[in-house]
């Protein structure tokens, strides 16, 4: 017996950390389901050349809400572009504050907010700690389109991150670096907790920046010492704390963070109306099961 569920609309729902989009089809009575995992994605942004105010900035490398970005198995949509603000006494910047975040559905997560500061007593502060990639198909590293306009701005040297009101109740971290104008570097990437909760059991990772040849690769030396394969982004899994910092110690090297993601691995409440479509169908099964039942006693 086949059950015509007529045009249903397209849909998403959460469900265990996964943004589910059920599409309805006509006739048959089957339903096509893709499945991702919602997360939330901080884009640095460049701002331009040594000397520019946050005014002058271009904002071309900024990531339009449509623009998927990231590692392939959790490459999201509606990346929260952000930059650092313009306030200290030299004109660099060192300070800046994201009070409005959006997940990769595009909803506002409310509550949540991104501190970031750079450590201008650092070695190898320099100028702007934002810095650009050339237009330049030799300091691009391999990458294009969207992955390339997320690693042409990084922050350095050595950013400090204040992440607060992380919504999920599980979650991983993908921490991704770059290497402004062709240079590569060596250098540590640690989260640690500021509330309730815990992090990775591994808080510090080193990467090794060279040259990736347009691949993510992930760096899982936790040592100087054994810190001998190229790299060029960190994750920490397994954590559960609303308030974190991440911290990326590169003293010396010129190398940034340039964008990070948060990536939901626990239970979100199902809030969207076409849940109830779900919850129906299930509930029409059950019913049709039992009066099968009863028809075959």
């Amino acid at each position: 017996m086949l059950l015509s569920l007529g045009s249903l609309p397209s849909r998403k729902v959460h469900v265990l950390g996964l943004t589910v989009a059920a599409v309805g089809l006509s006739g048959l009575g089957f339903a096509a389901a893709s499945a991702r995992a919602t997360s939330i994605g901080i884009n640095y942004t460049g701002a331009g050349s040594y000397g520019q105010t946050q005014a002058q900035a271009t904002g071309g490398y900024s990531l339009a809400p449509t623009a998927s970005a990231g590692y392939a198995a959790v490459a999201q949509d509606n990346w929260n572009n952000t930059t650092i603000s313009y306030t200290d006494g030299n004109g660099h910047g060192n300070s800046g504050l994201l009070s409005t975040v959006v997940d990769s559905t595009g909803a506002t997560v409310s509550g949540m907010s991104v501190a970031t500061a750079v450590n201008t007593s650092d070695s190898s502060y320099t100028g702007d700690p934002l810095k650009l990639y050339p237009d330049s198909g030799t300091a691009s590293w391999g990458f294009s389109g969207n992955n390339l306009t997320m690693l042409e701005g990084d922050v350095y040297p050595s950013p400090k991150i204040t992440i607060s009101g992380i919504p999920y109740s599980s979650y991983d971290v993908y921490v991704y670096m770059a290497a402004p104008g062709g240079n590569a570097g060596v250098g540590a990437v640690t989260i640690s907790a500021n509330s309730v909760g815990t992090v990775d059991s591994t808080s510090e990772y080193f990467y090794d920046y060279i040259w990736p040849a347009g691949t993510f690769i992930q760096a899982t030396a936790t040592s100087a010492t054994a810190n001998t394969v190229v790299s060029n982004f960190v994750l920490f899994t397994g954590n559960t704390a609303s308030d974190i910092t991440l911290t990326a110690d590169a003293s010396g090297w010129n190398t940034g963070l340039a964008a990070f993601q948060i990536v939901n691995t626990g239970s979100t409440v199902i809030s969207e109306p076409a849940t109830l479509i779900l919850m129906a169908l299930g509930g029409l099964g059950v019913v049709l099961m039992g009066r099968k039942r009863q028809t075959a006693q």
